[in-house]
Parts: structure tokens; C-alpha cells; sequence
């Protein structure tokens, strides 16, 4: 991956996708980032939460999968049920969530290992949510 862009990792529970939506819709127009997003969506498809989200984004969104490689411009989120993580730069990770953890994805996760791969590198955003995740 490049220097010259940078990661953000984004959680959001309650209210999640409003917010996820107002952040995609600003990003300004050269962003050259990549954005992974841990994101709790009960009752809805998976596949309605990406077309909501790309509607507000002029940046392509889709489902992580393990062992994909970053890209500058793309917005990648935790796949339903799963945990993602940054493994090594520039390699995305997927761990299942443990049965009873209503913490899935998990911000703390996400968060953790992409401090572990990027330090300073990388920016944390939590927009929403309840309990201690991501805090």
C-alpha cells in the first residue's frame, strides 16, 4: 500500500447506517483512502445495507473477504457475523464471531489490528453505538 493514502476504520451500531451514509456522502472528491467499516445491521439483507450505503458514496463499496489486498478509493465492510481485521499491510482478515458475542463485528477488533499493522498510520472513527466497543 501506498504512503501516499491513508486507512480509516469506522465502527457504527444504532443508527449506523444514517451515519455511515453522511460520512460516505462528504468524503471529498480525491479521497484516496481506504475505509473498512465494522458495522452492526440487524434486520436488514446484506445486500440492502451496500446498495443504501453506495447510494450516498461516489467511492465503491463491497464485503471484505479474507486475504484481500487494499486499494486505494474502496470501502470494504465486515461481512455479517464475522470480525475483520488487518493482518499485515494491505491483507484484510475475516475471524467468525464466537456464538452469544452480540458484539459482531467487533470495532475493538477492528481498531486493535489496524493500530497493530498501520500505528500512526491509520485513523479511528466510532459514529454510533451502546456498550464499550470501540471506546
Amino acid at each position: 500500500m501506498s504512503e501516499t493514502y491513508s486507512i480509516v476504520v469506522v465502527a457504527a451500531r444504532m443508527g449506523g447506517i444514517s451515519a455511515l451514509g453522511s460520512l460516505l456522502q462528504h468524503l471529498p472528491a480525491n479521497y484516496n483512502g481506504a475505509i473498512l467499516i465494522a458495522l452492526r445491521f440487524e434486520g436488514q439483507s446484506p445486500n440492502t445495507v451496500l446498495e443504501i450505503l453506495q447510494s450516498y458514496s461516489s467511492v465503491p463499496l463491497g464485503y471484505a473477504r479474507d486475504g484481500v489486498h487494499l486499494k486505494p478509493r474502496m470501502v470494504f465492510l465486515a461481512p455479517l457475523s464475522q470480525h475483520l481485521l488487518i493482518k499485515a499491510p494491505n491483507v484484510l482478515s475475516l475471524e467468525p464471531g464466537g456464538s452469544g458475542n452480540n458484539l459482531v463485528p467487533s470495532a475493538d477488533h477492528l481498531f486493535a489490528s489496524a493500530a497493530a499493522v498501520y500505528g500512526l498510520r491509520v485513523v479511528g472513527v466510532l459514529l454510533s453505538g451502546r456498550s464499550h466497543d470501540g471506546t
